[in-house]
């Protein structure tokens, strides 16, 4: 069986390395998620266009993290089980199976850095669980991409839950929305 890609798969490899260079760094992405107040301004911003009150509802995130027993096997399995999540880009224009094989052969342990949580250490998943927590998020769900969901839900059921400071919803500050002043001199 040949793996080597064809002009055609080359062309897009080389293309997609060049747009994540250019486009979709991770300091971009990072920004959107470090705590800052522009996050939740956001939030604030989205809840209200929907006729929400940002003040009553719930903050989730889904963490992707990929655990095993060893390292290797961590990260074994996230680009075996979900090369996806090591694909910096906007998937959704991929149209066959055969493109998707393709791309995901360019995946490297690297490209999940700051994606994926890929450790064996419950040291290291409780500290990027908690920090995000810390953040105010108060609803967090966890995806290990690996098939080993039984040993998953068992130990981390166990060792990592259980360790996590929980103390009650996080104040997050919700800017309020601007108030659109009257222009100077029209006052009666």
């Amino acid at each position: 069986m040949n793996f080597d890609y064809s002009e055609e798969q080359q062309l897009l490899a080389d293309s997609l390395r060049r747009y994540l260079q250019a486009q979709y760094s991770f300091e971009q992405r990072k920004k959107v998620l470090d705590g800052s107040p522009e996050l939740w301004g956001k939030f604030a911003e989205g809840a209200r266009e929907a006729g929400k009150d940002p003040t009553t509802m719930p903050k989730m995130l889904q963490i992707h993290l990929s655990w095993a027993r060893t390292a290797e096997q961590a990260m074994d399995q996230a680009i075996r089980e979900w090369p996806n999540g090591g694909m910096a880009f906007p998937k959704q224009d991929i149209k066959n199976p055969e493109d998707f094989a393709a791309m995901a052969k360019l995946v490297r342990p690297e490209h999940f850095t700051n994606r994926c949580e890929v450790s064996h250490k419950l040291e290291e998943q409780i500290e990027n669980i908690q920090h995000y927590i810390d953040m105010g998020f108060d609803e967090i769900h966890l995806h290990n991409v690996g098939r080993n969901q039984d040993e998953f839900i068992e130990v981390f059921g166990k060792e990592v839950l259980p360790e996590l400071r929980l103390t009650g919803p996080v104040p997050v500050p919700v800017p309020e929305p601007l108030v659109q002043k009257e222009p100077l001199g029209t006052s009666a």
